[in-house]
């Protein structure tokens, strides 16, 4: 993940506040949804077409190391949270 990801990541949130607080769905569907993130790894040792060629891991196409994901993962969950405690300041009026 690259700085110019994160930059378009927290841009991409900063649309989808002002979008979620010009058009809120909280007495629609907020209490129906559900948020959920995983890392898929997998690995086929049973093909019948014999041994598969070991490919690196790739996220968006770009190769990455295993040891690299925590840290992707972190950055990107404190984007989040920080963008969900800025909608929320921004929903409740307040200046916390």
């Amino acid at each position: 993940m690259e700085l110019d990801d994160i930059e378009q990541l927290r841009s991409a949130l900063r649309i989808d506040i002002k979008e979620r607080l010009a058009n809120p769905l909280d007495d629609i569907v907020e209490d129906t949804i559900v948020r959920q993130f995983g890392v898929i790894a997998s690995e086929d040792d049973f093909s019948m077409a014999g041994e598969i060629p070991r490919k690196p891991p790739t996220i968006d196409g770009e190769e990455v190391h295993f040891s690299d994901i925590e840290r992707i993962l972190g950055v990107a969950a404190d984007v989040f949270t920080k963008a969900s405690e800025e909608r929320d300041r921004l929903k409740g009026g307040g200046n916390r």
